[in-house]
């Protein structure tokens, strides 16, 4: 259940590279919200920000999601 001390959420930064334009930033929302998370994509900082719940997807299916859009994630930052 959202917001459960046993569902903790964590939180993941993904440096996309290849983002250059504001319709870029959309596909790689929707890729990212196809595969569970919300998120918010920058374009300035060339990131995705993802709030996620660790029970339901990983880091490893988000940067498969960005993957399968055309983009690579140079490293994740999991917090």
């Amino acid at each position: 259940m959202p917001g459960d001390a046993q569902t903790a959420g964590a939180t993941a930064t993904l440096p996309i590279e290849g983002m250059h334009s504001e319709s870029w930033v959309h596909t790689i929302e929707a890729a990212l919200q196809c595969s569970g998370p919300p998120c918010t994509a920058s374009l300035g900082a060339e990131k995705a920000f993802v709030e996620y719940d660790p029970q339901q997807t990983s880091p490893q299916q988000m940067e498969q999601a960005v993957t399968a859009v055309g983009y690579r994630v140079a490293r994740l930052n999991l917090y």
